[in-house]
């Protein structure tokens, strides 16, 4: 009776644990909506890619063995690399790739915790995440990786790093459907390729309201913002994405009139070459 009572109350405790950092997790998350409303939690636009019925893509994501290199780079290229392997991580969770997913949590545990983050809770999450085999919780530990490193950065005083790691996750989440239409094989039927093509690019041109947001964000955070490369080329994206013919485009189902757009293919252009930056 003594050993039961002592396994039930262990339990009960672990399960009050668990409740308990849920509970802590909401709040983060609700937290850093609110500054930054219209960005996306971690797994959401991944789960858009996935929608699209486009098939996985390693050669989209940023290798994460290249993390060895950032741990000796700057504070602020530690940052926005953490942001880009998050929302690799977002892609691979999504299409089920435990390899690489594993290979992306060890990337993820070494950059946040060189950049402050403590070590064992990233763990934990981190052992949440393989031990459980739910779709929905998966995905929901992704995001609780993503909600706690941005909080421990903010609530530690770097709000640069935070505002740094996000617009990397922002980019790359654009940079990855910019990649699956690029990598994507030219000799498949062009009804098929239509099919899987356009939703893409939907999901890229819709994002015109998130590049002011993290804009905005940005801004709030960091001082001389306008002097960053980060800034001046969400400046130039948010430009670009003024200039695009909505009506036209992005309600359009023809993929030939969205490729022959110079306006998109300027705007696939900068993603491209913001996103080369960050992970050089």
């Amino acid at each position: 009776m003594f050993m039961a009572s002592s396994c039930t109350t262990k339990t009960d405790e672990n399960s009050e644990a668990e409740k308990e950092s849920d509970k802590k997790s909401e709040v983060i998350e609700t937290e850093i909506k609110s500054a930054v409303p219209m960005l996306p939690n971690a797994d959401e636009f991944a789960a858009r890619l996935q929608a699209t019925g486009a098939d996985y893509m390693a050669i989209v994501i940023n290798n994460p063995e290249k993390a060895d290199t950032y741990l000796v780079a700057s504070d602020e290229k530690k940052a926005v690399n953490l942001g880009i392997y998050l929302a690799n991580l977002a892609y691979t969770t999504a299409y089920n790739e435990e390899e690489d997913s594993k290979k992306l949590v060890d990337a993820i545990i070494e950059l946040s915790s060189n950049l402050g983050v403590e070590r064992s809770v990233m763990h934990s999450i981190s052992e949440r995440y393989a031990n459980d085999d739910e779709a929905t919780k998966v995905e929901g530990y992704v995001n609780e990786m993503s909600a706690k490193a941005h909080e421990t950065l903010r609530t530690s005083g770097r709000h640069r790093l935070a505002a740094i790691a996000y617009a990397g996750f922002y980019i790359e989440g654009l940079n990855m459907a910019l990649e699956i239409i690029i990598n994507y094989p030219n000799d498949m039927p062009n009804d098929l390729r239509q099919q899987l093509m356009v939703p893409l690019y939907h999901a890229i041109l819709s994002q015109n309201k998130n590049v002011s947001a993290i804009k905005t964000y940005l801004a709030s955070n960091i001082e001389g913002v306008e002097n960053t490369p980060y800034y001046n080329d969400l400046t130039k994206m948010e430009k670009i994405y003024s200039e695009i013919d909505y009506d036209k485009i992005i309600k359009s189902q023809d993929l030939s009139l969205i490729e022959s757009d110079p306006t998109i293919t300027s705007l696939a252009q900068t993603i491209s070459e913001m996103r080369a930056r960050l992970v050089e």
